[in-house]
């Protein structure tokens, strides 16, 4: 019997060197990652350090299986591997939610620059005056600006994304009701502002949500929030260009009406791409938008 416990010696004592390798590692790990300043405070409070370690073919300690998944690509290039929650080429919410974001940002531009077009029309149609036209367009950038104060006080009730989407299709459905009601003959002057004034009111509140949302999809980090606000500014402009063009195109091959659609339609859309924004914030922290 003691010559059997003398043989197992030699073989506990490398597990047991194996063992100590893996915590030293797993030590070297944890300092290294809470150092690295790609991950931030939020993603370093929900790291847990007592999941398995994943091992490399050499028996070096990477990351331990609980980072979080959010800065997997520059972890791999500077550490040469990845959390075992975070596979090599997988997309993060953030990524994600960028497309439909510029997509609601580029229709929602058209929407508002072909309404400088349909608005004018829609009253001359009515039979108004210039200078009834220069009231209610005062009249509407008096309420963008109110909207504008509205939404900073509500989104410190609900969530920003929630707000985007909700006020986007309230212009959708203020707007679609004007050329609904030309058809049919119904639209009078008064409905006719008031309308125009919800969508005011509307664009407003929508302006202030939606530049909260870039920090939401790439958090706090310099080159990201730069490199976002670039193609948020790209497309916004791309936007400003096309509304006025497609509305002069439809007014000229189709009539009055269809410019009227055309926004009410770009809307609809911005609404409906909104919705494919992430709740999740760069960290991977889910909060379900406020009722």
């Amino acid at each position: 019997a003691g010559s059997v416990a003398a043989e197992a010696l030699p073989a506990q004592a490398a597990r047991l060197e194996t063992s100590m390798d893996r915590l030293l590692g797993a030590a070297q790990s944890a300092q290294q990652t809470l150092s690295d300043p790609g991950f931030s405070p939020s993603e370093k409070a929900r790291i847990d350090f007592t999941l398995p370690i994943q091992s490399q073919s050499g028996g070096d300690v990477v990351l331990p299986a609980g980072a979080p998944s959010g800065n997997a690509a520059p972890d791999a290039a500077r550490h040469g591997s990845l959390p075992l929650g975070a596979p090599a080429g997988k997309t993060t919410p953030a990524s994600v939610g960028v497309a439909p974001y510029l997509t609601g940002v580029f229709t929602a531009q058209v929407a508002n620059n072909a309404l400088l077009l349909s608005l004018p029309l829609v009253l001359v149609h009515l039979g108004q005056s210039i200078g009834v036209i220069g009231f209610v367009t005062a009249l509407t950038t008096g309420m963008d600006m109110t909207g504008t104060l509205i939404s900073g006080w509500l989104t410190g009730f609900v969530k920003p994304r929630t707000v985007l989407i909700g006020s986007t299709a309230l212009r959708a459905a203020a707007l679609v009701t004007v050329p609904l009601l030309l058809a049919g003959g119904a639209l009078t002057v008064p409905l006719a502002v008031g309308l125009y004034v919800v969508d005011a009111l509307g664009r407003g509140i929508a302006d202030t949500a939606r530049n909260t949302i870039p920090m939401t999809l790439v958090g706090k980090q310099k080159a990201a929030l730069d490199g976002l606000n670039s193609k948020y500014q790209t497309a916004f402009e791309l936007g400003g260009v096309a509304g006025p063009l497609l509305a002069g195109a439809l007014l000229l091959q189709v009539g009055a009406s269809a410019a009227n659609w055309l926004v009410a339609g770009a809307f609809a859309v911005a609404a409906a791409a909104y919705l494919f924004v992430p709740r999740s914030s760069p960290g991977g922290n889910t909060t379900p938008d406020a009722a």
